[in-house]
C-alpha cells in the first residue's frame, strides 16, 4: 500500500493468501479489479449492483482508428456521459501515468460492440485524470481493508 508496487502486482501476490480468509464475493472483487470486469455491458444495459459505483466516471467516448487518432463515436450510448471502467486496474494506473490532464483508459467491452459505430477502430473513455485518481483512491482503501481483515485474522 506504500506505492512501492503497482496495485495490479499487489492485487496478484495477495490473491492466493486470501483464498479460505474472505468470502468468495471479496475474492471476485479482487479478480476483477486485476482482471477486469467482463460483463461490464450489463451496465449499460440494466440497473445492478454487480459493479462497484467507484468506476463510474464522466467522461466522452472517443473512437480510436490503428493509428491512434481519435474520433466521435456515433451511437445513442457515446451521449450518455457517465460510463463504468471496466478495464483492470493496472490499466488505469497507465492512464493516470499519461501526460496531461486527461486519461485515456480502453473500453474494450464497447468496442466490440460499437465496431459498426466506429468503423471497427477501438473505443477509449476519455476522462479527467482527477476521476482515475479517485478510482485508484477508492480501490486502495477497499484492498488496504481487506489485507486489514485477513491479517486481522491470522
Amino acid at each position: 500500500m506504500s506505492g512501492e508496487i503497482r496495485f495490479g502486482e499487489a492485487l496478484s501476490r495477495a490473491l492466493p493468501s486470501v483464498h479460505g480468509k474472505v468470502a468468495d464475493e471479496r475474492i471476485l472483487w479482487m479478480v476483477n479489479e486485476m482482471n477486469g470486469y467482463p460483463n461490464a455491458l450489463d451496465w449499460y444495459q440494466r440497473p445492478t449492483d454487480d459493479f462497484p459505483p467507484y468506476r463510474v466516471v464522466s467522461g466522452q467516448l472517443k473512437s480510436v482508428d490503428p493509428q491512434g487518432n481519435l474520433g466521435e463515436v456515433n451511437h445513442p450510448l457515446a451521449a450518455k456521459g457517465r460510463y463504468f471502467l471496466a478495464a483492470p486496474i493496472s490499466w488505469l494506473e497507465d492512464a493516470f501515468q499519461m501526460e496531461g490532464n486527461t486519461a485515456l483508459v480502453e473500453m474494450q467491452e464497447l468496442s466490440a460492440h460499437f465496431a459498426k459505430a466506429t468503423g471497427g477502430g477501438g473505443v477509449v473513455c476519455s476522462c479527467s485524470k482527477d476521476e482515475v485518481n479517485r478510482i485508484l483512491a477508492s480501490f486502495k482503501q477497499n484492498f488496504a481493508a481487506l489485507i486489514n481483515e485477513v491479517t486481522s485474522k491470522s
